[in-house]
């Protein structure tokens, strides 16, 4: 009986330093990883809206941001939003002018895991730049929009295609009522 305690006390005092270890290393990264999520965001909305030289969030509920030239003017506006892809989460940000013109698109975000060469390809420019220059009717070539579809990803292809679609309507509605 004694041994079984002595045995139970050892394992205890493992997990309680393993435990404290644990939640060391979490609070020594958190600020950092924090930070990194940040500018990537930041890097994002760059990216789909390169007239701004610096954003604004306008709209908290929908995570809007209005991208302003250096004179202060509104050259457009910039909305992140996150779909459900083949393996797990998409981060989607989408810019649109004041012409309601989509800017940029810009695929991927902290959680993206899409497989390796096929849905993985949706980070790549040449899939994001088939949304330049569109205004409506965004939709995948079977379905009959001018986007086409990742081969052996459409599952990935849809979710981004309908992520876009959304947040460009959510950014036309804004834009509509800021008028």
């Amino acid at each position: 009986m004694r041994e079984i305690l002595k045995l139970g006390l050892k394992l205890f005092i493992i997990a309680a330093v393993a435990g404290l270890a644990l939640g060391g290393v979490y609070v020594i990264t958190e600020g950092p990883i924090a930070e990194q999520t940040i500018a990537a965001q930041n890097a994002a909305r760059r990216e789909v809206l390169p007239e701004a030289s610096s954003f604004e969030l306008v709209d908290s509920g929908k995570g809007i941001y209005a991208g302003t030239d250096q004179s202060g003017a509104v050259v457009g506006y910039a909305l992140a939003c996150i779909t459900s892809g083949y393996g797990g989460e998409i981060e989607v940000t989408v810019g649109v002018s004041l012409e309601g013109i989509i800017t940029g698109v810009s695929v991927g975000g902290t959680n993206f895991s899409e497989t390796a060469g096929l849905g993985a390809k949706a980070k790549e420019p040449w899939f994001a730049e088939q949304y330049k220059g569109l205004s409506g009717g965004i939709a995948l070539s079977k379905d009959g929009g001018s986007i086409d579809a990742i081969s052996s990803a459409t599952i990935t292809s849809s979710a981004v295609t309908h992520a876009v679609d959304d947040a460009f309507k959510a950014l036309m509605e804004y834009m509509e009522g800021v008028k």
